[in-house]
């Protein structure tokens, strides 16, 4: 009798995924609520299509700054040879290869630059839910589902996700199966992330040497590295990285970031709403840092956090590298500051820091989205309303939409 009555929910189980699966394929948008209902159901399939249609989203929005010129560069690569290719790369001292040799050989089989935006996206949403997954599984349904909402906003999905983003998700997830799975397969996502984007490759060998060294500092020090790297000024820092005989491959890279308009003088172009809001990402920076602090453990993920928040803080002059690796601090802490949640502070109205940091994690997600009104107009996100998924997936932003729309490039 039991067998018969778990084979038939079984049966209905299996119903209703292939249902939801069908519908998302014929219209992601209108699935959308089934597949959250779902990940309230702790299905980890619905993990899988709700990154798919993030990464449906985020390709559907307008390529500008980086982004732009990443088109433009598939684009050139679609016209050199291998032997040219190769060239530029050389010329170039390009050190994080991985995404041109991608966009390349894609250039060559006719998949576009689309594809690897969602790809990049898609995936980045994924490998971020499988970390929240494998934490929730033994709390109830409505803390898993208010810990899966709350990752959504504290990481903004898809906003930053094609290179940077991806590549500190890469990493994140390396560190993560290391830890908790003890698969030694993590060593091939720290690896391929410095691949993506070589600002990773200082987390890549701090953690390897944390790692290998089995060197893990106490709670004391996550707050008396932050107190003691405020000491040092943007103008030490840059003189000490730039007094090095690094290559210049690596030279200019940290040229790049150390000097001229995007190392601060652009903060002074800044809107009163930017401004306010990088309040609100201090507040919880904050709240992130207190509560790791009070949950503290000696282990290798508490150690490069503290680390990075060194890093962080040294960087903190030159508002664009800080930016990036508060970024990678933040995919990082996810494998602590979950389990803390699962633990202590899941309730909304269990503690006063979690409501603090939902608050203000809601209020940032609103607020960069907001600061990226502009590029709706020119983006088309309307085919969510309208289009099925195969319909949203051969969309291209062309050479010729290019052409048309420079100024998202500068």
């Amino acid at each position: 009798m039991g067998e018969a009555k778990y084979l038939r929910r079984y049966a209905i189980n299996q119903s209703n995924k292939i249902i939801i699966i069908v519908l998302f394929i014929i219209y992601p948008l209108g699935s959308l609520p089934l597949i959250l209902w779902e990940i309230y159901n702790k299905k980890k399939y619905a993990y899988v299509l709700f990154s798919i249609f993030v990464g449906l989203t985020g390709m559907l929005y307008a390529p500008n700054g980086d982004l732009y010129r990443y088109y433009e560069d598939y684009f050139n690569y679609a016209n050199l040879s291998f032997y040219e290719f190769n060239l530029i790369l050389v010329i170039q001292a390009n050190l994080d290869f991985g995404l041109p040799y991608v966009q390349f050989f894609f250039s060559r089989i006719g998949i576009s630059n689309d594809f690897i935006v969602f790809l990049c996206i898609g995936l980045g949403t994924l490998y971020t839910l499988l970390i929240t997954y494998d934490y929730t599984q033994t709390i109830s349904k409505s803390n898993s589902f208010i810990i899966f909402l709350f990752v959504c906003l504290f990481i903004t999905f898809w906003s930053y996700y094609f290179r940077y983003g991806f590549a500190s998700i890469l990493f994140a997830y390396g560190i993560h199966l290391i830890n908790n799975h003890e698969s030694k397969v993590g060593w091939i996502y720290i690896v391929l992330s410095p691949l993506l984007h070589f600002g990773l490759i200082i987390f890549a060998i701090i953690y390897t040497m944390i790692y290998v060294f089995k060197y893990n500092v106490s709670r004391k020090y996550f707050l008396i590295f932050a107190l003691t790297s405020l000491l040092f000024t943007g103008d030490i820092i840059s003189k000490l990285l730039l007094s090095y005989d690094f290559p210049p491959a690596i030279s200019g890279k940290i040229a790049a970031y150390t000097e001229g308009y995007w190392a601060n003088a652009w903060l002074n172009d800044r809107s009163i709403g930017s401004i306010l809001l990088n309040y609100v990402d201090i507040i919880i920076r904050i709240v992130v840092y207190y509560i790791i602090f009070r949950n503290f453990k000696r282990n290798n993920v508490y150690t490069l956090l503290t680390v990075m928040l060194v890093l962080i803080t040294i960087a903190g002059p030159f508002a664009i590298v800080a930016g990036r690796f508060n970024w990678t601090f933040n995919i990082v802490s996810l494998n602590v500051i979950i389990p803390i949640l699962c633990k202590k502070y899941r309730l909304l109205a269990a503690n006063s820091i979690s409501v603090l940091l939902y608050i203000m994690c809601i209020i940032s997600t609103i607020g960069t989205f907001s600061m990226r009104r502009y590029i709706i107009p020119v983006s088309r996100e309307d085919l969510l309303l309208k289009s099925s998924s195969i319909g949203i997936i051969t969309h291209r932003y062309d050479d010729k939409w290019l052409g048309e729309h420079t100024e998202l490039g500068e």
